[in-house]
């Protein structure tokens, strides 16, 4: 089975835009 390139794609996204989102969180205190 091969892994589709939508989910490795979301999977990365995901990743890289969790600390930006912890940044963005603790700056807006919310």
């Amino acid at each position: 089975k091969r892994i589709p390139w939508y989910f490795a794609g979301v999977l990365l996204v995901s990743l890289s835009f969790m600390p930006l989102f912890v940044v963005i969180k603790s700056t807006y205190e919310i």
